[in-house]
């Protein structure tokens, strides 16, 4: 309702996917020609300035096969998800590591999910950092699982430096994702699709390397901050010159 009324006192809206500004169309937001899709992008600059953080400044063994989420440790981004799915990879890759980036209302509950899973020798709660950047350098899969998703900027971050990233094939995020091309796609909070992601990954160095090479293409080509902010500030003129001419 806030959005509707918001809608009427404004020119443009700009939507960072494709899933969004289908959302607002189907929920009647705004008529079409008031939206105007504009994808988010990353500031590649601040990947330089990141810090190295090595597997043993954070105790994790030197031949750990290394699966991160970075995240806000809440209910949208299934933090229980990545749990559940963590206890059968163990099965599967006995030298398999998880890594949670982010903090949240469900840290706790996480925590206790870990522990009674008997994998509190296999997990790193890093809480809030202020650049998860330099933790993400660490991972040989990035995952995503989120219930929702406006985007997934993290994705870009990841893709950027090179990991391969499995994520769910909700809201925005397959505009980000081609599956098989430069990511993996799951079902949402389906543990079986997550843990088989996982293992063709791990098995498959092949596909591996297109994921990444094909992910870094992308990233680089289509969500640079610099193109964010021109098409922002284009629109932004047009917006002005329209108001001018009225």
């Amino acid at each position: 309702m806030a959005e509707k009324i918001g809608s009427a006192f404004t020119s443009k809206i700009i939507c960072i996917s494709d899933f969004e500004k289908n959302t607002a169309l189907k929920n009647k937001i705004a008529p079409e020609d008031k939206l105007k899709v504009i994808y988010s992008g990353i500031d590649f600059s601040k990947f330089k300035q990141a810090n190295k953080i090595t597997r043993t400044d954070v105790g994790i063994p030197k031949d750990a096969f290394i699966i991160g989420n970075v995240a806000r440790i809440t209910e949208t981004k299934a933090p229980d998800t990545f749990v559940k799915t963590a206890k059968i990879i163990k099965k599967n890759i006995p030298n398999a590591f998880f890594v949670m980036v982010g903090n949240g209302d469900l840290q706790e509950k996480i925590k206790l999910q870990i522990k009674a899973n008997h994998l509190d020798d296999s997990f790193l709660l890093t809480g809030w950092v202020d650049n998860p950047n330099e933790f993400m350098n660490l991972f040989d899969v990035g995952m995503l699982l989120s219930r929702w998703e406006g985007l997934g900027l993290v994705l870009l971050e990841y893709m950027f430096l090179g990991i391969p990233v499995i994520a769910t094939n909700v809201g925005g995020i397959p505009n980000v994702v081609n599956n098989k091309e430069n990511g993996l796609l799951v079902s949402k909070d389906n543990i079986n699709e997550i843990v088989m992601a996982t293992l063709l990954l791990h098995d498959d160095a092949t596909l591996k390397q297109k994921l990444i090479e094909n992910g870094t293409k992308d990233v680089k080509s289509k969500f640079d901050i610099k193109r964010t902010a021109l098409e922002t500030e284009k629109l932004y003129r047009r917006v002005l010159e329209d108001s001018i001419k009225i």
